[in-house]
């Protein structure tokens, strides 16, 4: 039956502007209104678990988790992954949603009794054709930080059992973690969904600050991976985010420097992490921007922007 296939899991906290989008989308869906959903709200300060009830008073696959007190994401994930009760549980982000012909996808995957299954998002990963994974190597190799976005991790539920995840609480990729943990060996079996599967609700912007998230605890994390994976590995996995960070080159520099989301301050602070991170290539580049004013940056970015 489809409602033990399958559990999706949401971690909110005060997410009141997104969370009803996302129920929304979801119950939208035939397939959606059939299978379990379970909200851990980390102790809201906003209408979060007010919208919640107002759903659940019309559907009854929606489960409501509260906590007294804000433990941090990566216990959320922990609590409302570990509430699952199905075989296979996804771990949404409360801003994000997913398409029909996604959800019809998984589904199929789930009766092949796969460790994982992974999706695609935004085009982020070309070349890779949907098909089975064979080890945490050919994982890390072709994939690397994609398993940062969490929203493209589906986890078999029984795998989750038998991870020590209690030492990646606090770095904020516990999911990221917990996803290489379990595919760490040469006999996992991992799907990966190449179609454009998830997409996000448009926001006011990142709810973090981003460099320090994407550089410093990013790269804390990549410390935490498991020894069977090389050094070399750790490495390529914490410049492949960097890219995604830097997608678009001199117009995410711009635009990352416009909003202060790039201070002078961490910046020439965090020289090695940079070039760590990014390359030296993106290092001269960003130097480069330091010394512009802002008002040309401004401009600089909205003509770049325009040249699209």
């Amino acid at each position: 039956m489809k409602q033990d296939l399958l559990s999706i899991c949401i971690p909110v906290y005060n997410g009141e502007g997104v969370i009803r989008k996302s129920l929304s989308t979801i119950l939208a869906l035939p397939l959606g209104r059939r299978i379990p959903i379970i909200v851990s709200d980390n102790c809201s300060t906003d209408s979060t678990v007010s919208i919640v009830r107002s759903f659940q008073k019309t559907y009854n696959n929606i489960s409501l988790l509260e906590s007294a007190a804000n433990n941090g994401l990566d216990k959320n994930v922990i609590k409302v992954l570990l509430s699952s009760k199905t075989k296979y549980s996804w771990l949404l982000g409360d801003d994000d949603y997913f398409t029909e012909s996604a959800l019809a996808q998984v589904f199929s995957a789930c009766a092949f009794d796969y460790d994982m299954i992974l999706l695609n998002s935004s085009s982020r990963i070309i070349g890779i054709p949907s098909g089975e994974l064979s080890s945490g190597h050919d994982v890390i190799k072709k994939l690397g930080a994609h398993l940062t976005f969490m929203s493209t991790l589906i986890f078999r539920t029984s795998r989750i059992q038998f991870v020590d995840f209690y030492p990646f609480i606090g770095s904020l990729y516990l999911q990221t973690l917990l996803a290489y943990s379990i595919v760490a060996n040469d006999a996992s079996r991992v799907y990966w969904v190449a179609d454009d599967s998830i997409h996000s609700f448009p926001s006011s912007g990142a709810r973090w600050d981003i460099f320090p998230v994407f550089c410093e605890k990013l790269n804390g994390a990549s410390e935490l991976l498991p020894s069977y994976y090389t050094k070399l590995e750790r490495e390529k996995f914490v410049r492949s985010h960097g890219r995604y960070i830097l997608t678009y080159g001199l117009k995410s520099i711009f635009a990352y420097r416009y909003s202060g989301k790039l201070t002078a301050k961490w910046f020439f602070g965090h020289f090695s992490l940079y070039v760590k991170c990014f390359g030296y290539h993106r290092y001269f580049q960003t130097l480069f921007s330091f010394f512009v004013p802002v008002f040309l940056i401004r401009k600089m970015y909205k003509t770049l922007k325009k040249s699209e």
